[in-house]
């Protein structure tokens, strides 16, 4: 049994799976950057030298998972 795609609009073509991927991660940036704006900000004085050694503190899946969302923070502010 063959399942028929079509589109919404007659002239529109289906994207690809990479193409839809690129979209939703497109969109999921653009909320994230919303959210932040909508957020109340709240400043914190920390040395900087208490920031770093907190980050010696951490195990290699902390560290990388702070790596990643220091990459998504620079690229955010880099736009």
């Amino acid at each position: 049994m063959s399942e028929q795609k079509s589109v919404h609009e007659l002239e529109a073509q289906l994207l690809s799976g990479q193409d839809a991927i690129q979209d939703a991660e497109r969109l999921r940036a653009l909320l994230r950057r919303n959210r932040q704006r909508a957020e109340r900000e709240v400043q914190l004085r920390v040395p900087f030298t208490v920031i770093i050694e907190a980050i010696e503190q951490l195990e290699a899946g902390e560290l990388r998972l702070l790596a990643q969302k220091l990459d998504e923070q620079l690229a955010i502010v880099q736009r």
